[in-house]
């Protein structure tokens, strides 16, 4: 859950759903309400991917659709690298959509 300093309601979150079984590669998922772009993704983000990779992984996954700018724009900020896409594996309602592929090294973290 993140929560700014002065506020008590979560406002998104950020979780690992799936660790290989050595606890060296992870997935990782986010996400931020109505307090997207102020800068507490990006924090929150960060503290997590260096006290991840200062306890031994090696490299964090993540996905996001094709259209998040935002959610690209800030993992690549973050050091991550677009490494595939899944070809249309999102259906928004109207149309498929593709999702976007990013990993992050231990030593391509900034």
């Amino acid at each position: 859950m993140i929560t700014p300093n002065n506020g008590t309601d979560p406002i998104g979150y950020i979780r690992l759903n799936w660790m290989d079984n050595r606890k060296t590669i992870a997935w990782l998922r986010f996400a931020l309400g109505e307090a997207r772009g102020k800068g507490f993704g990006k924090d929150a983000l960060s503290a997590l991917l260096k006290h991840l990779f200062l306890i031994g992984l090696h490299r964090i996954e993540a996905e996001t659709y094709e259209y998040n700018e935002r959610s690209i724009n800030l993992l690549k900020h973050l050091g991550f690298k677009i490494e595939g896409v899944k070809r249309k594996a999102h259906f928004d309602g109207n149309n498929y959509r593709d999702i976007l592929v990013f990993g992050l090294l231990k030593e391509d973290f900034i």
